[in-house]
């Protein structure tokens, strides 16, 4: 079978779209708001993948895509230097060229050589093609269990047990619940979350918080500029409904107009709930920020008939706030993040966490 691998600079897009719809894998819409791969494709078209390839593409006889492996580039910070790394996004293979998927990740190995390499939730059936090539797994308490803030105990349940028909019924035992197990975080008057259309605010201080509390780690830069690049492309001005693959960013802003906390909320493709994709607030008085934020985007989840607020992945200091602040449920599960160590940087210093499922880092 004659086949060769190409590398991509954002000229295929079209094409690439319609090979991950091809069988359902991903939407076929242009439309980032809507198609994870279509947010992919205008990030890197935004970004210029800041000067790395975009893909590699696996290409028959004919020169037809039959194999798509996708490239990610976002700055990160470590020891005090704003670098690049790359992490991969979706894998695809048509199905007549199956065994060809560690040719792509060759290739992009290659091609991305002696910069900090990356794969996050890689489908378990391709865990081992990573570590057989030196990936290590990293942060593995962060990824092994999804956490849920339930709003509907009773949607929440007809969507895990294919309840649809008896949802409605069991609607009247959620005031109950709510009442029984439900904790309510102290409340500060002195902070208030809006929702907001933008990243125009200044987030200076968050960001200065940032940097200090990692300082000695190695983490993805984070800034107003980084938002926009990853969410700007489908962010909601808050109309209700939300398309599949829309954003929610609400902030807590002080009186100076720094903002002070910042949550973003995407839409779980496929499911009625929201999931917390990021997540930030200054050091000072961190718990109320936060449990100011996270009462705002559940009376959010309420307002658009959403079920649960899920999260998973996030950093300790905000996953350990929330699952003391509120009433959370877990369920473990099979997600890995992986990392190929480079330029001398121990595995044990990554600090990656689950940003956007489309756009992870």
């Amino acid at each position: 079978m004659d086949l060769n691998i190409e590398s991509c600079f954002g000229n295929r897009n079209k094409e690439i779209i319609d090979l991950l719809a091809d069988d359902g894998f991903m939407d076929s819409s242009e439309d980032p708001s809507i198609s994870v791969i279509a947010s992919v494709l205008n990030y890197q078209k935004v970004t210029n993948n800041f000067n790395k390839t975009h893909a590699s593409l696996l290409l028959n006889s004919k020169e037809e895509i039959v194999g798509y492996l996708g490239h990610l580039a976002f700055p990160v910070l470590w020891q005090g230097k704003e670098i690049i790394a790359v992490q991969t996004t979706s894998a695809f293979i048509v199905k007549n060229y199956p065994g060809n998927f560690k040719r792509l990740l060759d290739d992009f190995v290659e091609l991305n050589k002696n910069l900090p390499l990356f794969s996050i939730l890689p489908t378990p059936k391709i865990h081992r093609s990573f570590e057989r090539i030196g990936f290590v797994e990293v942060n593995k308490g962060r990824f092994s269990y999804n956490h849920y803030i339930i709003t509907s105990y009773s949607g929440f349940l007809s969507e895990i047990f294919k309840w649809h028909g008896k949802a409605r019924v069991l609607s009247v035992f959620d005031p109950l619940i709510n009442l029984i197990i439900r904790k309510k975080p102290k409340k500060c008057s002195e902070f208030q979350a809006n929702i907001v259309d933008n990243f125009n605010s200044d987030f200076s201080q968050v960001e200065i918080d940032y940097r200090k509390d990692h300082a000695d780690l190695f983490v993805a830069a984070w800034n107003s500029g980084v938002l926009k690049n990853k969410f700007g492309n489908k962010l909601s001005n808050g109309a209700n409904p939300l398309n599949r693959n829309e954003a929610l960013h609400i902030v807590v802003i002080e009186k100076s107009g720094k903002v002070t906390g910042s949550i973003i909320l995407k839409k779980v493709r496929g499911l009625n709930r929201l999931i917390i994709s990021d997540i930030q607030t200054i050091k000072n008085r961190r718990v109320e920020i936060v449990n100011c934020l996270v009462e705002f985007s559940l009376a959010t989840c309420r307002k658009y008939n959403f079920n649960a607020l899920m999260f998973f992945g996030l950093d300790e200091t905000y996953s350990e706030i929330l699952k003391k602040g509120f009433c959370c449920f877990s369920r473990e599960v099979n997600m890995k993040a992986y990392f190929k160590p480079q330029m001398e940087i121990s595995p044990n210093r990554v600090s990656i966490v689950y940003s956007d499922d489309d756009v992870n880092f």
